[in-house]
């Protein structure tokens, strides 16, 4: 006769040593992060630095904001993302469980940022300051204004589907391999059409035109008027230009942003919910880099800036988390997954 406690204990013990060689894969994959993550990290305290010494050894005048800016969003993305890595490659590491990701006790950010916003419309109105108190508020701003939005929908999902780490993965995906990889891209097919442009005409006096072009533009005076331009490029060559900016960078950017759920979906197989988080977190992540070194207006036009980096922001969180919601309906058998990601994926 056999005996069902025996069978059963059989069978716990074949499925524990069946999950023995995934968890310590799980657990090498987080020693990994943690190793990477501290030299990010490290390279960040040195890089940062490093960048605003030698600009300043180079260079025969004062420091402007720009420049402070620039050494300071390297130094707190790189710490950032560092840091995030760290420590969930240590939890994992230590065979420790992720919290469902659902946000409490935000009040004092929003309090923050609202006083981020007054202490930067001020200091963007004092010239004697605006290169050293500027930046760090600048910074903050903008990483606060990704972080609350990715916090608002933590809090209207409730923790379903989704939980911290998987937050913290978005937000490291979207900041780092997304940024990095459309940036690549966009530099490659920019440089494709000045090659074409190049060889079919299209710039008046070919490469002397392009680079009497690149001087003049280095002076504010030849900016404020358009007409400038006309010399310099012809209708094909504005055409094409806005093409680039308005259709293909921001095509690169939706499919980059999301990479890393792309890639990993087939593994994790993403509830809908969970899959929609993740994007959202991925979107926050990218907006985080692109506030800090694109959107940097240290200026007297700070404050408009930043009213143009919130709706970035609030776009590419909403693109991010609807491509997330696509590629989870791919690994979802449904007659209508192929037309839903579809839609999602080309909205």
């Amino acid at each position: 006769m056999i005996n069902p406690e025996g069978v059963a204990g059989d069978n716990q013990e074949e499925h524990r040593l069946a999950e023995t060689p995934r968890r310590s894969s799980f657990q090498i994959l987080g020693l990994a992060s943690l190793i990477i993550g501290l030299l990010a990290a490290l390279s960040a305290c040195v890089g940062g630095p490093l960048l605003l010494a030698l600009t300043a050894m180079l260079s025969d005048s004062a420091l402007d904001g720009a420049t402070i800016q620039q050494s300071l969003a390297l130094t707190v993305l790189g710490l950032g993302i560092g840091g995030i890595l760290a420590w969930e490659g240590w939890r994992i590491w230590q065979g420790r469980p992720s919290r469902p990701f659902l946000p409490r006790r935000v009040g004092l950010l929003w309090l923050a940022l609202g006083l981020l916003l007054v202490l930067g419309l001020l200091f963007s109105l004092l010239d004697a300051v605006l290169p050293y108190l500027l930046p760090p508020v600048n910074t903050l701003t903008a990483i606060l204004l990704p972080l609350l939005l990715l916090l608002l929908v933590g809090q209207a999902m409730r923790g379903y589907g989704s939980s911290w780490r998987d937050v913290a993965g978005g937000l490291v995906s979207g900041a780092a391999p997304g940024t990095g990889l459309a940036l690549f891209l966009e530099i490659a097919l920019a440089s494709a059409f000045v090659v074409l442009a190049l060889l079919l005409g299209v710039i008046p006096g070919g490469i002397a035109g392009l680079q009497a072009l690149s001087e003049r533009l280095q002076d504010p005076a030849f900016l404020n008027d358009p007409q400038n331009l006309l010399q310099f490029v012809s209708p094909l060559t504005v055409l094409t230009l806005f093409l680039f900016a308005a259709v293909l960078a921001p095509v690169i950017e939706e499919l980059t942003k999301t990479a890393g759920l792309a890639v990993a979906a087939p593994w994790l197989r993403p509830t809908p919910a969970r899959a929609f988080v993740v994007g959202v977190a991925s979107g926050a992540g990218f907006a985080i880099a692109e506030n800090l070194f694109n959107g940097a207006l240290i200026g007297a036009f700070w404050a408009p800036g930043i009213v143009l980096r919130l709706g970035a922001t609030l776009m590419h969180c909403a693109t991010s988390g609807l491509m997330g919601w696509g590629l989870s309906l791919i690994h979802i058998s449904e007659p209508t997954r192929l037309l839903s990601s579809s839609y999602a994926v080309f909205c």
